[in-house]
């Protein structure tokens, strides 16, 4: 779990990246191969982008970037892997 986060942001990005889990597993569900790592990285992307827009829109962005900071870290530790524009 990501440190850094009170209870309830932290409940909030991990029901996030479940339900993310979930989605490659649906979309899966009658393929012969399992969800790729990759796979769920771009329905996190997907979903960060529709949060974005979300928390625009609210104008909360300080709580967008509070709630989204430990998957930010891992973006830019991982740059090779979220190469998505």
């Amino acid at each position: 779990m990501p440190v850094g986060l009170n209870g309830r942001a932290k409940k909030y990005l991990f029901n996030i990246l479940f339900t993310a889990a979930l989605k490659c597993i649906t979309i899966c569900w009658l393929k012969p191969d399992p969800p790729t790592y990759n796979i769920w990285i771009q329905k996190v992307w997907d979903i960060y982008q529709m949060e974005q827009m979300k928390y625009q829109l609210k104008l909360q962005k300080e709580t967008f970037t509070t709630i989204w900071r430990p998957v930010l870290a891992l973006r830019m530790q991982k740059r090779v892997m979220f190469n998505f524009n």
